[in-house]
């Protein structure tokens, strides 16, 4: 696999794996809530994953970290889910959605317009509008009202969420994504454990909560977050916070195939936009590449 492709690649596979989380709530036992979900998904995320690296590595490297990106990535990570649940309360999933995901390539770019001053080119602007558009269509919903200021919520969850992009870059280039990846759900499963005391934890002794947020702690978080990180490494910040759009695809899809969720015809035009963005994140850099070398080549003839 090039490896022009292989970051973007691995990221998205990442993105598709984060996809399962509404599956997993949905399907969890009465009096699930996200907040304890969100805590034990992490905390079995952390453990799953520092065992891993023992096994591996026999050790877990704690020298040598960006450790500032490292714990920015881990209080966004929990600042990220108390806004977005929050979020959806005041307004609803659906567009709570449109909001947190949709912002986080727009917030990308500004930041990195402004204070990196890295302007993206024209294939990220196009394929950041499609996606978009897509998002829109597969979350579209009839009937909302809601209060001005309740949008401001999922806004800074998508900020959040483009602030790790960027910091999950650093944590990447120094050591393994598994290692990165457990110290950061790590420090964040600290911030959270006040939520195992706050809500209800009794349905995480069922037999379906435990295959629940095993699940979630194993595949949707450890194994996700780890396929993201070592992605990241490879994979420009831009075309990053827009793959990430890629996870309300994979929802929408399973949402019909699984849940047996109404097919629309927004819906599949949706996720067609979507899916139509991500092949030009991840081919329509080297396809230009290409290009450019057939150009020059043409041109450094006689």
């Amino acid at each position: 696999m090039r490896a022009t492709l292989r970051g973007p690649l691995t990221m998205l596979a990442g993105v598709l794996l984060f996809s399962t989380n509404g599956f997993w709530q949905a399907v969890a036992p009465d009096g699930a809530t996200p907040y304890v979900i969100g805590a034990a998904r992490l905390l079995i995320g952390t453990v799953t994953l520092g065992l891993w690296c023992l096994i591996r590595y026999r050790k877990i490297h704690l020298i040598g970290w960006h450790w500032k990106a490292v714990f920015v990535y881990a209080f966004c990570l929990f600042l990220y889910q108390v806004l977005f649940f929050n979020g959806v309360l005041l307004i609803g999933v659906a567009i709570g959605t449109v909001i947190s995901i949709g912002s986080t390539p727009i917030f990308a770019g500004l930041i990195q317009a402004v204070w990196y001053k890295n302007k993206p080119d024209g294939l990220w602007y196009i394929a950041t509008l499609l996606a978009i558009v897509g998002l829109i269509l597969v979350n579209m919903v009839e009937g909302t009202d809601f209060a001005w200021y309740a949008v401001f919520l999922p806004l800074l969850a998508g900020l959040c969420s483009a602030i790790n992009v960027m910091a999950g870059q650093s944590v990447s280039q120094t050591h393994s994504a598994e290692e990165g990846m457990a110290l950061v759900m790590f420090f964040s499963t600290l911030l959270m454990i006040p939520f195992f005391i706050l809500f209800p934890t009794d349905w995480l002794f069922t037999s379906r909560g435990a295959l629940c947020v095993g699940m979630l702690g194993v595949v949707n978080a450890g194994l996700a977050f780890s396929l993201q990180l070592a992605g990241l490494k490879n994979t420009p910040t831009l075309i990053a916070s827009t793959l990430t759009l890629g996870e309300p695809m994979g929802a929408a899809l399973i949402g019909i195939f699984i849940l047996d969720e109404p097919c629309t015809l927004e819906s599949v035009l949706g996720i067609v936009l979507i899916f139509l963005s991500i092949i030009i994140l991840i081919l329509g850099p080297e396809i230009k590449c290409r290009l450019l070398q057939k150009k020059s080549f043409m041109q450094s003839e006689p």
